[in-house]
């Protein structure tokens, strides 16, 4: 459950009296006469947007976006509307000049002076026209001041370029965005979303495209846009959205039953009922909300979805993060400044490598948490977990989980095994530190010498080995030659919990999972079933074949198949086609797409997609020179599935297998972090794919 925020400000909440609004009104005028800047209309208007009066509104607009002396473009435009989208400005134009209570003759004035310069702006930007990108939206509150042509186009182009996000279409960037930013404050509103199938493009696409203008009445709009783009930052209508969200999540959550379409059609409606009074404490929470999100995404973000020029690229495919990304800078300045004040992030930093890495060098305050445990011993991991909790908990429960890894492949998969079992607890505040240890120790080569030793106690030094920090502070104790007595604190407690396990747990990771001894390294190789490889009719009076949480996993099929495809990928990988995963993923005949990762006979995991068609299941491996792009490893028919399995103990490693009632000839193995909803989806198909079977 989210944090019970009480916004504070003395001096937002410091209510002036008439005289002195009114000298409050007479020194903003006077300001803006004298062409004052941006920054000093700032500190006058800071705690009192409330105050700004309807004919000074529209010249605070223009000063905060930087166009209030700028030329008026449109002095020497022909004034010609014959650009290619005519009717459907002319249409929108005119539905949104209705919206103003003025007389008729003035309506028709406001939507002739719409159609001119949201011509004029496509015109000149060689642009095209589409009623539902926002723009009619967004130049009504600028027409309703009744302001030149000229001024129109200039504020227009200021705010489409300064605060409309790019790329808002069906699954643009700005909306995976959002998605990271409710999990980490709400995580539990964020997965019942993704149960619901309701991505954020589905209902926040108006609210980005237009600035609210869509879905809120015009005073509500005006009051928020004095707050925004006084603020300056680009940013805030995120966090303004997810306010709007958070504020209905009761709502949104209790109706489990309603459908899909319903619960868009809900979720669009919500910012209709703010009211003028309310965008005080609305914008407040957005602020504060803001200031409780690590600032790196501010650096990582604002170039590809609001800087100059065409948009640049992002660390990583954002549509396929597990959680937020912070940045090294962010966390090393966290852990620099030890961080207390209530508005900043601070980090409780959980170091997920072996422990060896761990103890040859680490980040200051970083805790342990072997990743490998959650496979290798079960209950060991949810000691520790246990105890970390504890430790967050006595420590205020104000810092942010961070999660950090060695950042090589391999390792961070673990680490995303752990991410997930706390996202799918609902923790708030979940990140991942990018690029990892070894990134950080990139990041600081020039000083690593200075993080190493110790030089006086004038600031932490950043990365130290065990042996030079007391035990105190730490939940493992530097190693000694002898084992250290237990005690009583949470510290030695977790110390314990991992003071008997090898150094060699990745060797003996997969142990539980290994083939039969025995198996012959000559038996046949694996291959891909055909639907005609059925000599009855598929599974009829047979043992259940979907074991969906069963305590044991059954044996594996004899014949090594795992050697056996091991060995036929490194010889067919050159004939397997590549394919562009969202197009893949798109085709019109494909029902599911799962993000998983699959797990090799030797251990490693590989990133893949399961993508479900109605009579087929396509296992695409992403491709790690190519972003974006998988290879086509192999394509099963649904009827050929005839196992679907689990451990109890860890639900979301799924193992499929092919062949026939008769015999499983392969079988594949995957880490799936909706697991329950990927075999659902796989037994719906099979089942649909048995029906069809029957009757022919």
């Amino acid at each position: 459950m989210a944090e019970t925020v009480d916004v504070v400000d003395d001096g937002a909440n410091e209510e002036l009296g008439g005289e002195d609004v009114s000298e409050w009104v007479e020194s903003l005028r006077s300001a803006l006469k004298e062409n004052t800047d941006y920054s000093t209309l700032h500190d006058l208007c800071a705690n009192h947007t409330q105050h700004i009066p309807d004919d000074l509104r529209f010249e605070v607009w223009k000063v905060s976006l930087g166009v209030a002396r700028k030329p008026d473009a449109m002095a020497n435009w022909d004034g010609s509307l014959d650009c290619l989208d005519r009717d459907a400005i002319s249409s929108q134009c005119t539905t949104q000049a209705e919206k103003l209570e003025i007389r008729e003759e003035e309506r028709c004035a406001v939507a002739d002076d719409m159609k001119s310069v949201l011509t004029f702006f496509c015109k000149s930007r060689n642009v095209r026209f589409r009623p539902d990108n926002g723009w009619a939206e967004l130049l009504l509150p600028i027409a309703a001041h009744r302001c030149s042509r000229g001024d129109m186009y200039n504020v227009l182009y200021a705010l489409s370029h300064k605060y409309i996000p790019r790329e808002c279409r069906r699954d643009g960037r700005p909306f995976h965005l959002f998605r990271l930013l409710l999990l980490y404050h709400e995580p539990e509103l964020c997965a019942f979303l993704d149960t619901k199938r309701v991505s954020p493009d589905r209902y926040l696409q108006h609210w980005l495209r237009s600035l609210f203008v869509a879905t809120c009445s015009l005073d509500v709009v005006e009051a928020m846009w004095d707050v925004y783009l006084l603020e300056a930052d680009p940013f805030l209508i995120f966090f303004l959205a997810l306010v709007t969200l958070v504020n209905a999540k009761d709502v949104l959550m209790d109706g489990q039953e309603t459908s899909r379409s319903e619960l868009v059609d809900m979720m669009k409606t919500i910012p209709c009922q703010l009211d003028k009074e309310d965008i005080d404490d609305f914008c407040l929470l957005a602020q504060h909300y803001a200031t409780r999100t690590p600032q790196s995404f501010r650096m990582d973000y604002h170039a590809p979805l609001f800087g100059p020029g065409k948009p640049s690229a992002i660390h990583g495919p954002i549509s396929q993060a597990l959680c937020l990304p912070v940045g090294l800078t962010d966390l090393v300045a966290s852990v620099r400044r030890q961080v207390t004040s209530e508005d900043a992030v601070g980090y409780f930093v959980v170091d997920c490598r072996s422990r060896d890495d761990y103890e040859k060098g680490r980040l200051r305050g970083a805790f342990h948490l072997n990743a490998v445990l959650m496979l290798q011993d079960l209950a060991a991991f949810h000691e520790m977990v246990a105890q970390l909790q504890t430790v967050h908990r006595e420590r205020g429960a104000s810092e942010h989980w961070c999660f950090i890894s060695s950042g090589l492949e391999e390792d961070d998969q673990y680490m995303n095994m752990v991410v997930a079992h706390f996202l799918q607890r609902y923790v708030l505040y979940v990140s991942i530190a990018r690029g990892g240890y070894s990134a950080l120790i990139k990041q600081m080569a020039s000083r690593v010498q200075d993080c190493i030793e110790r030089d006086g106690d004038e600031e932490p030094y950043l990365v130290v080995p065990l042996e030079a920090e007391s035990s105190a502070e730490e939940p493992l104790a530097p190693v000694e030659a002898e084992a250290p007595k237990p005690t009583g604190s949470v510290m030695g407690r977790l110390f314990g919990a991992v003071r008997g396990k090898t150094t060699d747990l990745r060797d003996r990771l997969y142990q539980s999972l290994q083939e039969p001894e025995g198996a012959s390294p000559g038996s046949a190789a694996a291959r891909h079933v055909s639907h005609t490889d059925r000599s009855s009719r598929l599974y009829r009076n047979t043992e259940p074949l979907f074991s969906i949480g069963g305590e044991e996993e059954p044996e594996e099929p004899k014949g090594d198949s795992h050697r056996s495809a091991s060995e036929s990928d490194t010889e067919a990988a050159a004939r397997r086609p590549a394919v562009n995963v969202s197009t893949f993923c798109h085709r019109s005949d494909v029902t599911h797409c799962f993000k998983c990762s699959e797990m090799k006979p030797d251990g490693y995991m590989v990133p893949a997609q399961l993508v479900l068609t109605p009579g087929n299941l396509y296992i695409l491996r992403e491709l790690p020179d190519r972003r974006g792009w998988a290879q086509l490893h192999s394509q099963h028919p649904m009827i050929t599935i005839v196992k679907i399995t689990s451990k109890k103990k860890y639900p979301e490693l799924i193992t499929l297998r092919f062949g026939t009632v008769e015999k499983i000839v392969s079988s594949q193995r995957f880490l799936i972090p909706h697991a329950k909803n990927a075999t659902e989806a796989i037994k719906a198909a099979i089942m649909k794919e048995m029906e069809k079977a029957e009757a022919s």
